[in-house]
């Protein structure tokens, strides 16, 4: 697990990597035991009547929180202000359905007691409440936790968001708040499988539903474990077309052919793990994306028959994106392929990503990309064949601009440009192998935790990036392109007789914090 901000990642990052379909299957079956028992030990915190009030981080934004209900923190675009007290002076939303399969008999989904057992029945009464004469501009989903199985009677089932719906899961099935609810502990799976079939030894993707969810306009989903689609196109987890869509606090797990596919929407994503998909995020040229404190974790390119997942296991960008203090870790296949002409990622990190036979282990680009104070620590493009094969560990292909960012122990080289120099640079930068001018420099980073290991990387152990007292990285970055805090949410520390005189930003994701 890596830890960032006091957030400990609930993740189950599968040690060997998945390529064939039963081998997939075998890794799946694993990773859902351990998904099963950590919702037997949700059950067992379901007497703690008040949701799960009082846990340290329980919405995982790194700061200690009263609720585990992200979107009541003071600062709820960094998800790093803990803010005061989220139930101080709440009040119910005018508009609520609840759902609970659990309960004994479906009701009309007004009250707990009385709630929907399924999810569908709760988001479409929802919606037509904000469709009477006077009725209010949007409803609310409250989500009691468990398993809810999507196949009921083919592949064709879904999940339909509706416009003015937000649909949150994370409750026990008591509460009177939505800030009462804990959604780190009270695991709530929309979960693709046909009921009742155990996992074998193929991807029998007709027992899986082809979608998840079904976007639709001005909708949000919070809150939830995504898992067990199968798209045989793309968007497994959630496919989107001509829609905005809200998506927070959401596990997407064990998706095939990319757990979202944004055809064409305006998406923003925020506090949201992409943990063991076929493809993490698909986001075509007509669409937009902002994915601000996420993970991707364990994602890989597969295939099941002859059709190949192609393009990047954790990102595949062909529009507009903007990606902010996020981790990618331990994808094969590639981190991130960009291949739009608006793209930008800021304090973010990059550590044992790899890809075969060229490219790029972290990303892979041939559109306009800015990235900026970025760490990028042991990417691996492999070689397949003994005819040498162009690539970098961090970073190849062209139109890129890089500041402020860390490449360190990538292999075979950091950066490699395949569209001519002028197109590929970099400022401000340290740089292992292959430092060109602009301010670059080339010295150990002195992070806290970066033991030497070898490849394969599947038994190393997580690094601590943060950086050292003494390291060359502090008061060293251009504070014109620093970001106002790093990916921790800190502010920018001038440190006295350090580095360039005048500068307080730091290179890297991370800004040093002198003891106190």
């Amino acid at each position: 697990m890596l830890v960032r901000g006091g957030k400990m990642f609930r993740t189950v990052l599968v040690t060997v990597v998945c390529l064939s379909a039963a081998a997939i299957a075998g890794c799946r079956a694993g990773a859902e035991a351990s998904r099963d028992a950590g919702l037997a030990d949700s059950a067992l915190d379901a007497a703690d009547s008040d949701g799960g009030q009082g846990d340290a981080d329980a919405d995982g934004d790194g700061d200690a929180d009263s609720d585990g209900d992200a979107d009541a923190d003071a600062d709820a675009d960094s998800g790093f202000d803990s803010g005061p007290d989220p139930c101080q002076d709440a009040s119910p939303p005018d508009c609520v359905r609840y759902v609970n399969l659990n309960v004994p008999d479906e009701g009309d989904g007004l009250s707990w007691s009385s709630a929907f057992r399924t999810v569908q029945p709760g988001i479409d009464s929802a919606y037509n409440a904000t469709k009477v004469d006077g009725g209010p501009e949007e409803c609310e989903v409250w989500v009691a936790r468990g398993i809810y199985q999507i196949f009921k009677n083919g592949r064709d089932d879904t999940i339909i968001l509706q416009p003015g719906v937000l649909l949150l899961g994370g409750f026990a099935g008591n509460e009177p708040l939505r800030c009462k609810r804990n959604w780190r502990d009270n695991l709530t799976i929309l979960d693709g499988h046909q009921e009742g079939v155990e996992l074998d030894a193929s991807l029998d993707y007709y027992r899986q539903v082809d979608h998840v969810i079904t976007a639709n306009d001005d909708s949000t989903i919070d809150g939830f474990e995504i898992s067990g689609g199968f798209a045989t196109d793309s968007g497994g987890g959630i496919i989107i077309h001509d829609a905005n869509l809200l998506i927070r606090n959401t596990v997407f797990y064990y998706n095939y052919s990319y757990a979202i596919a944004n055809k064409s929407g305006d998406v923003s994503i925020d506090s949201c793990d992409f943990v063991n998909n076929c493809g993490g995020i698909l986001n075509t040229a007509d669409a937009g994306m902002i994915i601000r404190n996420s993970n991707f974790e364990g994602n890989i390119c597969c295939q099941y028959g002859t059709t190949p997942v192609t393009g990047s296991a954790g990102i595949q960008n062909e529009g507009l994106f903007d990606i902010e203090n996020s981790i990618f870790q331990s994808n094969m296949g590639g981190a991130i392929g960009g291949y739009g002409n608006n793209q930008k990622i800021s304090n973010c990190i990059f550590l044992y990503n790899w890809t075969e036979g060229g490219g790029a282990g972290a990303i892979y680009t041939t559109g306009g990309m800015e990235i900026v104070n970025a760490t990028f620590y042991r990417n691996d493009m492999v070689a397949t064949g003994p005819t040498p094969e162009y690539g970098a560990g961090a970073i190849a292909g062209g139109e890129a601009v890089i500041y402020n960012s860390i490449f360190w122990r990538n292999s075979p080289v950091d950066l490699w440009v395949d569209q001519g120099e002028e197109k590929f640079q970099t400022m401000n930068c340290l740089i292992e192998n292959g430092v060109t001018s602009n301010g670059d420099f080339y010295e150990d980073p002195l992070f806290v935790d970066a033991p030497p290991i070898s490849w394969p990387y599947k038994d190393a152990g997580m690094p601590d990036l943060h950086l050292q007292s003494g390291s060359p990285c502090i008061d060293r970055a251009d504070d014109s392109k620093a970001p106002a805090t790093d990916i921790e949410g800190h502010g920018r520390v001038d440190i006295p007789g350090v580095g360039t005189p005048g500068t307080k930003a730091d290179v890297g994701a991370y800004e040093y914090r002198p003891k106190k």
